[in-house]
């Protein structure tokens, strides 16, 4: 099984078929992330404005990320994976004092208050978002082919928005559903009725 990206429906997804999970269509190991971009270009539009972060409900795949306005829908750019060195306190208490513990259980009390503090420099892999503002947002799509996780869900391959403040569920017509939930749930929602609204969008919620 291997993570591949469909060029039809701009799903990264596990596949041990080849096989797109989500649309059926053939999903190639090696792709040409240039022209991928090329072509979901004019398929995501312009960008408008991050709606804010997210978290994608998902197994195999990112989850944490930011989520865009474009367009034509909506864009996933999910956190990349940085690994940092940071300082991490570890307890440590003389071997003689455990050995005593173990003879003497009254010890275990004072066990803890005696325990000396060490420092020490530890690699960890952490989650870091990719930042665009105004002068890069139109490199989105070219993200698309290079980031696994990313994804477009287009607008008019929604059926139907059901949300919350705890969560959005955006039920697409061919595919499986797309279950988002905002961090900043009250700014979210703010943005996202708004985005409803428009024209493009407002046939899902039925209005």
């Amino acid at each position: 099984m291997s993570v591949r990206l469909c060029q039809d429906c701009g799903q990264w997804i596990w596949s041990n078929t080849g096989c797109c999970t989500d649309c059926g269509n053939l999903a190639d190991e090696a792709i040409d992330a240039d022209l991928i971009a090329r072509r979901f270009k004019t398929r995501i539009g312009s960008v408008d404005s991050p709606m804010g972060h997210v978290r994608v409900s998902r197994r195999k795949l990112p989850t944490d990320g930011i989520l865009y306005s474009t367009e034509h829908g909506l864009f996933f750019l999910p956190h990349r994976t940085v690994t940092a060195q940071r300082l991490v306190e570890e307890n440590q208490s003389s071997l003689l004092w455990h050995i005593a513990a173990i003879l003497w259980a009254p010890l275990h009390l004072i066990l803890p208050f005696v325990r000396s503090k060490k420092m020490s420099v530890k690699l960890v892999e952490e989650q870091e978002p990719i930042r665009l503002n105004d002068t890069n947002l139109h490199l989105l799509p070219d993200l698309l082919p290079r980031m696994p996780g990313a994804f477009f869900l287009a607008a008019k391959d929604v059926a139907s928005v059901r949300g919350s403040r705890k969560s959005w569920l955006f039920e697409r017509t061919n595919g499986s559903k797309v279950k988002i939930e905002p961090l900043s749930a009250q700014v979210f929602e703010q943005r996202m009725n708004e985005l409803l609204a428009t024209e493009r969008w407002r046939s899902t919620t039925g209005q």
